[in-house]
C-alpha cells in the first residue's frame, strides 16, 4: 500500500517534467494521469456523460476509438503494473509487409531467431546478443559497402567517441601541465614549510600544526615522485610516519579503519596507459591527488585550523606556489566542481577579511585564530549545505553523487549500495523508476526520497548545469529521459520499449564518464572507526510494552477486544504515540462502543485517534501528570471485529516515541510488538480475491478489467470476482475492488451473507488465444536499392545540441587556461559533428528528406570517427581508437567493504524497423549500443580494465534483468 502511494506521488511530479504539453492518457486536461482519467475513459466508454473530456487524449493506445482498453492502459500506468512510457503508449504490433530489404537482412544475420524475428516486428527493433569486441568505427565500417543496409547514428556511438575524447584530453592535460605543476608546488611547498617548522621550538602554538602537515604534503609529495618516505632532515617519528602512509597507499590493499587504501589502486586510463613510463607518472599522479584531496581539516578544531591557516598564508605569500596550486585544483573545479567544503580561494578571502592589512606578509603567527574561526562558523550558518572542513586539494562533487549519497540508507533490509536506477529515476527517467518500485521490499522507503531529489533537481537553473563539464554532460544524459519525439520515422521510439534502451544509453554512458575521471570524482563515505574494546553500552530498557492476549481465536462475524499494557519501573510515562496495523481483509475496527474503536484503559490516558487509512491507527495520548511506575498498566483498549473470511494475521503495535514527564525519552525494549488473531468459522468463497494469492489488492482489479476487455488470459476465480453478487463479472467489480484496496470502503455488496451459487452463464475458462506471431519470410525476388537519403540518425536533437554546447564549454575552458591545443581542435570536430548530427534529428521530426552531404556523413560515420578524427598524422601523442578500449569499468561509491561497480562491455548491434518520407515500405536499419553492467561486489573489490575484461571473457556477469527483453536469445 505505502509503495503504491509512494509510487503515486513519484509519478504525480515526474509526468510534469517529462511532457510539455497535455499527455495521452489525461482526458480530463488536468495536467495528471491518473485514476479520475482512468474513471472517466470508462463512463465515456459505457455512454455517460463526462465534462472537459478529452477524446485524443483518451485513446491512450491510439486506435482511433475509446475503449475499456484505455481505461486499463491508464489505470495500469498509474499503479505501476505493466508500466508504459510517461506518454502512455502502449507497445504496438507494427503491421507492415516484408521490409524491402529483407534479402540482405537474411544474408547478413542468417541466425536470426524467430522470436527476434517476432521482436523485430511487434517492437520495431531488436538488439542482438552478439558481442562486437572492435571500435565503434569499425562496427560502422563493416556495412559501409552494404548501401541497402542503411546505418542509424546512436547516441551511444556518439557518447563513446566524446568519452574518448575526454579520456585522452584529461590524460594529456596531466602529463603536460598538470603533473609538473603538482610536482613543483609540492616540492617548492615542503621545502618551505620545513623551514619554517625548523624555526619553531616545541611549545610554539603552530609546531604540532605544522608537523602534521609536513607529514600531509611530504606524502604527497613522495608519491608523485616515485620517491621513498626517508626524510634525513625531519624528526625519526615523523619520517616513520610518512613511511607507513607510503606503504600502505601504494600497495592499495591494507585497510584500517581511518582509510579505506584499496581507493588508491590505479584505475581507468592511469592503469590503461600502453607507454609504460607514461602510465607510471600517471599513476603517481592518481595517488598523490587522491591523497590530497581526503585530506580533512576540521574547522572548529585549533590544531586543524592552524595547519588551515599555515597552509593559506604560504601558498599566498609565494605567487609561484599560488599559480601552481590554481592550476591543478582550477582543472579539478572545472572537471566536477567543488564539494561543500572551504576551499584554499575563500580561506585566502577570509583571512583577508580579518587579519592585519598587509596579510600574508606579517605571517601567520599575527592571526587572531578565533577572529577567523568566527567568520568560519559565520559563513557556514549562512550555507547550511557547507561542511566545517577544509581540504589540501578540493574535493569535487556533482548531482549525480548528491543522490547517491542521499539514497543510500544502510537499514533497507536486502539493499546493498545505491543503484544506477537512483541516479537516472531522479533524472527523471520513467523506466528506472518504474524498476525501483518493482523492488517493492525497499521501494516505500527509496522513492520518497527520490521525488525529492527529482523536485531539486528540476529547480536547478541552467546555469549551474553550465558550470562543470560533468553538470554539463549529465544535463545532457537528462535529455534522454526528458524528450519524448514524436518522429514518423522511428516508430520505435515512440512507444515504452524504446525507453529501456534510452536507460542503457544513459547508464552506459554514466559508467564510461567515471572511468574517464577516475581521480575527479568523491570519494564515497569512510568506513565507521574501529570498535573499541570496551564498547559502549545501552542504557537498561525502563519500559515494555504488551499486548493482550498475545495470540486470540474468534468466529467470523464477531467482536473481541486487545489490552495495551504497559510496564515502567522509574519515573511515569506521559506522552506517546503508536501505530495499529492490522490487516482490513480479515478484521475490522468496531466502532459500536467508542469513537474510533479506541478507549483509555483503566490506568491510562487518550488523546486523539487517526483512522483515515483502513488498515492503520494511529493513536497519541498526553498527560502532565504521568502514569506510573508500576510492572502491569493497562493503557488502551482496542474493539475489533472478524469479518466473514477465515485466516490469520497479525495486529502489529509500533511505538514512535515515549516520553517522561520532564519531556525526556524513556527507553523501551522491542518497538514493535504482535499479537496474532485467527478468524475460524468460514470456508467459503474470499471474494475480491480473484487470483488466490492471500491479498485482495489492485492486481486483482487489473485482472477483472482485463478479462473483461478480453486481454487476461491468466486463469482466476469467477465466482470470488462477482463482489458485487449480480451475476456478472465486469468493470463494476473491478472497480469496488479498487476502491476496496485504497481504503474508500471497508467491504463488498453482500460478502457478510453466506455466498450465492454461482451465476449461470459465467464460466472458469477465459477467451480464447489468437495472436500470431509475426515472422516474415523473405522475398522470393531481390529488394530494390533505397532511395537516396536512406541514412537514418537516432532522432534526439536536444541530445546532440547539449553535447554540442558540452564541447564548446571544454574548449572555452582549455583556451583561457592555455592548455593542450590539439584537443581543442578535437573537441571543435565534436562540435561540428553534434551541430549536424542535431539538425539531421530535426530533419527527422520535421519528416524532411537529406541532402547528399548529410547522407554521406551518416553512411561515413566509421571512417569519419576511426581516421579522420582519432588518427591524426605526425601527432606523437595520438591515441587511436583502438587502444581506447570499450570495455571499461569504474568503481563509483562504497561503505564498508561493499563497493558499486559500473562496467561497459562490447557493443551490441541492434536492428531498427525505419522508413522514410515518400516512400511506404519500411527497410531494416543497424545501429549499434554499448552493453551496461552493474556490479554489488563486497571485499573492497575495484576492478582494474584487465580484471574486468576477464570477468567478461568468462562469461561470469550477465546484463541486467531489465534489459533482456530487449534482446532476445537466438
Amino acid at each position: 500500500m505505502n509503495c503504491m502511494k509512494n509510487a503515486i506521488v513519484l509519478f504525480m511530479f515526474l509526468i510534469p517534467a517529462f511532457l510539455t504539453a497535455q499527455a495521452l492518457g489525461d482526458a480530463n486536461k488536468d495536467g495528471r494521469v491518473d485514476i479520475v482519467d482512468a474513471l472517466n475513459i470508462a463512463r465515456v466508454y459505457v455512454g455517460m456523460e463526462v465534462d472537459n473530456f478529452d477524446p485524443y487524449f483518451g485513446d491512450a493506445n491510439l486506435d482511433e476509438d475509446i475503449t475499456i482498453v484505455d481505461s486499463v492502459l491508464v489505470a495500469q500506468n498509474y499503479v505501476g503494473i505493466e508500466p508504459v512510457l510517461p506518454t502512455f503508449l502502449k507497445d504496438i504490433n507494427i503491421t507492415v509487409n516484408d521490409p524491402a530489404n529483407w534479402d540482405i537482412v537474411m544474408w547478413l544475420f542468417p541466425n536470426l531467431s524467430d522470436s527476434q524475428k517476432d521482436l523485430l516486428y511487434s517492437k520495431g527493433f531488436v538488439v542482438l546478443n552478439e558481442k562486437y569486441e572492435n571500435t565503434v568505427s569499425e562496427a560502422y565500417l563493416s556495412y559501409m559497402d552494404k548501401p541497402r543496409l542503411p546505418k542509424v547514428i546512436t547516441l551511444d556511438s556518439f557518447l563513446h567517441v566524446f568519452h574518448l575524447t575526454l579520456a585522452h584530453m584529461t590524460e594529456t592535460v596531466e602529463q603536460e601541465d598538470l603533473i609538473p605543476a603538482l610536482k613543483v608546488f609540492l616540492s617548492d611547498f615542503l621545502a618551505v614549510l620545513k623551514m619554517e617548522f625548523l624555526d619553531m621550538l616545541p611549545d610554539d602554538t603552530y609546531y604540532e600544526a605544522a608537523k602534521q602537515l609536513i607529514i600531509r604534503v611530504a606524502v604527497a609529495e613522495n608519491l608523485i615522485h616515485g620517491s621513498s618516505g626517508t626524510n634525513e632532515d625531519l624528526p625519526l617519528s615523523m619520517s616513520q610516519s610518512i613511511e607507513d602512509y607510503l606503504q600502505k597507499v601504494r600497495t592499495g590493499t591494507l585497510v584500517d579503519w581511518e582509510e579505506d587504501y584499496t581507493s588508491y589502486k590505479p584505475r581507468g586510463h592511469y592503469a590503461n596507459c600502453s607507454i609504460d613510463f607514461i602510465r607510471v607518472l600517471l599513476i603517481q599522479y592518481f595517488q598523490s591527488l587522491t591523497w590530497l584531496q581526503r585530506a580533512e581539516l576540521r574547522v572548529e578544531d585549533y590544531d586543524d585550523l592552524r595547519q588551515m591557516v599555515l597552509f593559506t598564508s604560504l601558498v599566498s605569500r609565494k605567487a609561484s606556489l599560488m599559480d601552481k596550486y590554481k592550476l591543478v585544483s582550477g582543472f579539478l573545479t572545472m572537471m566536477k566542481g567543488l564539494c561543500g567544503h572551504f576551499t584554499y580561494e575563500e580561506l585566502d578571502a577570509i583571512l583577508l577579511e580579518t587579519e592585519p592589512e598587509n596579510y600574508p606578509d606579517s605571517g601567520y603567527r599575527a592571526f587572531n585564530l578565533s577572529s577567523s574561526l568566527a567568520v568560519l562558523q559565520e559563513r557556514l550558518e549562512q550555507n547550511e549545505e557547507k561542511e566545517a572542513v577544509f581540504r589540501l586539494m578540493p574535493k569535487a562533487e556533482n548531482q549525480d553523487y548528491n543522490i547517491m549519497k542521499n539514497t543510500h540508507d544502510p537499514e533497507i533490509t536486502g539493499r546493498m549500495l545505491p543503484s544506477g536506477m537512483d541516479v537516472a529515476a531522479s533524472l527523471f527517467n520513467s523506466s528506472a523508476a518504474y524498476e525501483i518500485i518493482g523492488q517493492s521490499e525497499y521501494a516505500n522507503q527509496l522513492l520518497p526520497v527520490i521525488d525529492s531529489l527529482s523536485q531539486q533537481i528540476a529547480s536547478i537553473p541552467e546555469s549551474q548545469w553550465n558550470q562543470t563539464i560533468a553538470g554539463r554532460w549529465l544535463s545532457a544524459l537528462r535529455t534522454l529521459s526528458i524528450e519524448v519525439p514524436s518522429s514518423p520515422f522511428f516508430t520505435t521510439v515512440n512507444q515504452d520499449s524504446w525507453n529501456l534502451k534510452s536507460l542503457n544509453t544513459q547508464l552506459s554512458s554514466w559508467a564510461e564518464f567515471y572511468s574517464d575521471t577516475a581521480n575527479y570524482k568523491v570519494p564515497s563515505p569512510e568506513p565507521s572507526p574501529e570498535p573499541t574494546s570496551t564498547p559502549i553500552t545501552d542504557p537498561p530498557d525502563n519500559a515494555f510494552f504488551r499486548i493482550e492476549p498475545p495470540e486470540v481465536a474468534v468466529a467470523t462475524n464477531t467482536s473481541f477486544s486487545l489490552e495495551i499494557r504497559l510496564d515502567i519501573y522509574e519515573g511515569k510515562v506521559a506522552a506517546y504515540g503508536m501505530t495499529v496495523d492490522y490487516s482490513r481483509d480479515l478484521i475490522a475496527i468496531d466502532q459500536s462502543n467508542h469513537p474510533n474503536g479506541v478507549s483509555a484503559g483503566t490506568d491510562g490516558f487518550l488523546s486523539a485517534v487517526s483512522v483515515s487509512t483502513i488498515g492503520t491507527l494511529m493513536v497519541t495520548g498526553f498527560d502532565v501528570n504521568g502514569i506510573g511506575p508500576d510492572n502491569d498498566l493497562h493503557l488502551l483498549t482496542i474493539d475489533f471485529y472478524a469479518k466473514n473470511q477465515a485466516g490469520k494475521t497479525e495486529v502489529r503495535l509500533s511505538v514512535d516515541n515515549l516520553t517522561d514527564v520532564n519531556a525526556q525519552v524513556i527507553s523501551m525494549s522491542e518497538p514493535v510488538i504482535i499479537s496474532y488473531v485467527t478468524v475460524t468459522g468460514y470456508t467459503g468463497i474470499r471474494y475480491g480475491d480473484v487470483n488466490n494469492d492471500n491479498a485482495i489488492n489492485i492486481i486483482d482489479a487489473l485482472l477483472i478489467a482485463q478479462y473483461f476487455v478480453s486481454l487476461n488470459h491468466i486463469h482466476m476465480d469467477l465466482e470470488a470476482a462477482d463482489v458485487n453478487h449480480d451475476g456478472q463479472v465486469n468493470i463494476v467489480d473491478a472497480l469496488l475492488i479498487a476502491q476496496y484496496y485504497i481504503g474508500l470502503i471497508d467491504s463488498f455488496p453482500g460478502v457478510t451473507v453466506s455466498p450465492t451459487p454461482t451465476p449461470v452463464g459465467l464460466t472458469s475458462t477465459p477467451p480464447s488465444e489468437s495472436t500470431p506471431t509475426l515472422i516474415p519470410t523473405p522475398p522470393s525476388t531481390p529488394s530494390p536499392e533505397p532511395p537516396a537519403g536512406y541514412q537514418f540518425v537516432e532522432p534526439f536533437p536536444l541530445g546532440f545540441q547539449h553535447l554540442e554546447q558540452l564541447s564548446l564549454e571544454v574548449i572555452d575552458y582549455l583556451d583561457q587556461n592555455g592548455l593542450s591545443p590539439r584537443h581543442q581542435m578535437k573537441f571543435r570536430v565534436l562540435t561540428e559533428w553534434a551541430e549536424k548530427l542535431a539538425v539531421i534529428a530535426e530533419k527527422y521530426n520535421n519528416h524532411t528528406r537529406l541532402d547528399d552531404d548529410e547522407r554521406d556523413f551518416i553512411n561515413d560515420w566509421g571512417s569519419k570517427v576511426g581516421y579522420e578524427y582519432f588518427n591524426y598524422v605526425n601527432d606523437p601523442w595520438f591515441i587511436p581508437e583502438l587502444n581506447g578500449n570499450i570495455r571499461v569499468i569504474a568503481d563509483v561509491y562504497n561503505y564498508h567493504d561493499k563497493v558499486l561497480n559500473l562496467g561497459v562491455g562490447s557493443l551490441a548491434p541492434v536492428l531498427m524497423l525505419l522508413n522514410y518520407p515518400d516512400d511506404a515500405r519500411k527497410y531494416v536499419a543497424i545501429g549499434y549500443i554499448l552493453r551496461y553492467y552493474e556490479l554489488h561486489d563486497e571485499n573492497y573489490t575495484r576492478y582494474t580494465i584487465e580484471e574486468w575484461e576477464a570477468k567478461l571473457n568468462m562469461g561470469a556477469v550477465e546484463q541486467p534483468e531489465w534489459f533482456k527483453p530487449l534482446m532476445i536469445e537466438p
